[in-house]
């Protein structure tokens, strides 16, 4: 039907039109192949650049659908699902336009949490799941990392409109943590690290859920110790970020069960190495010069990769034995450190024996809590973290 240009609603662009003069020149050539698509009150759901086009044509009217709308969530659905579909639009466009809908669920549903009927002085409150990203990327047919990814980039725009000049999304996220990193670094952060004696298995339940961005870790490998894997899968899994990482040094011995128990908390990501230089330990029980420690990583889902490529050999010099006799050379796990986490992230070693990863994580500006249980190692773990390299 024909609608008058005055008469329609909600014209004006939340984002970028693009080219209008172009668009106009070819209405004015073929005419208009795609009607304006508005809800019962002649609120625009579609077609802004359109609109925008046959109005500098000089049009009092213009043909358009019809849409009985029930809802303001309905309303922007059907303008979400035309720029996600049926118009390419930049990732910043996008990113925003999910998040948006997002929010807007967020609101409606929590608007919905009401009560039951019921009798008597109290009302019983009806419990309602709040709305999640996964329901979000269920509603738009796109992925979990999709919806979390576009909020992320909505986000740093938000922050730094000047990233919108970038356009590619993954582009936008690197330059946002360069200048979170930046802030960091003109502030002058100084971090003290958070380090506790005790039994991991006690002080782990003090640290809130979700709250960890890096677990990286070197539990003893002896047979006597196997228990410990359990206890720490477990708590990784509840007090880990999202998609965010537990990496562990394990022996070989026991590999098998290490990968087992903690899979059952975790997802398996990789398996890497870690390679001392010169002759390290001859294993007489399987006649083997043992050069290689296994470095099993796991993540807790959805999955997102780390931003930085890693060799998954680590080559390392002979590890230092004077603090802690299963000591590590700190040049590896600095590597890991800075490829799994960033500035300002707070890192946990539930055993931190020598210290190498609290001293990683200081080093490169992370914020550091680490559990050691045997006083003789924490207290030399604190006097290595007290020298200045």
């Amino acid at each position: 039907m024909k609608v008058r240009l005055s008469e329609i609603k909600n014209t004006e662009p939340k984002r970028s039109e693009g080219n209008i003069y172009e668009l106009a020149q070819s209405i004015k050539n073929v005419g208009l192949i795609c009607p304006l698509t508005l809800n019962q009150n002649y609120k625009l759901l579609a077609g802004r650049r359109r609109f925008k086009a046959v109005k500098k044509l000089g049009w009092k009217e213009v043909d358009c659908h019809i849409l009985q709308s029930g809802s303001e969530l309905y309303d922007f659905k059907v303008a979400l699902e035309e720029n996600l579909k049926r118009k390419p639009l930049t990732d910043v466009e996008v990113a925003v336009a999910i998040k948006e809908y997002d929010e807007l669920k967020r609101k409606l549903e929590g608007e919905r949490k009401g009560l039951l009927p019921y009798f008597g002085k109290k009302p019983p409150h009806r419990p309602k799941e709040a709305w999640t990203e996964e329901k979000t990327a269920e509603d738009l047919s796109i992925s979990q990392q999709s919806v979390s990814t576009a909020i992320q980039i909505a986000k740093a725009v938000e922050e730094h409109p000047e990233l919108v000049r970038i356009k590619k999304g993954g582009r936008i996220l690197s330059a946002y943590k360069k200048l979170k990193e930046e802030k960091v670094m003109q502030e002058g952060l100084t971090i003290e690290p958070i380090l506790k004696l005790g039994d991991f298995r006690e002080l782990i339940k003090k640290i809130p859920d979700n709250s960890i961005d890096l677990i990286l870790t070197d539990p003893p490998y002896e047979k006597k110790y196997l228990e410990l894997w359990g206890e720490l899968g477990k708590e990784a899994q509840r007090v880990l970020k999202p998609s965010k990482f537990l990496i562990t040094y394990c022996g070989q011995s026991y590999l098998p069960f290490v990968l087992n128990t903690l899979t059952k908390y975790l997802n398996y990501y990789w398996l890497g190495m870690l390679y001392h230089k010169g002759q390290i330990a001859q294993r007489f029980e399987v006649n083997m010069f043992n050069r290689a420690k296994p470095i099993p990583f796991f993540y807790k889902p959805p999955l997102r990769k780390q931003d930085k490529w890693l060799d998954d050999v680590l080559i390392s010099e002979n590890p230092s034995k004077e603090l802690h006799e299963w000591g590590q050379n700190i040049e590896p796990v600095k590597k890991l450190v800075e490829c799994f986490s960033n500035v300002n992230d707070t890192i946990l070693d539930p055993m931190f024996g020598g210290g190498s990863v609290i001293k990683a994580s200081l080093l490169l500006k992370r914020r550091a809590i680490g559990f050691e249980k045997e006083k003789k190692y924490y207290v030399i773990g604190r006097k290595n973290l007290s020298k200045k390299t």
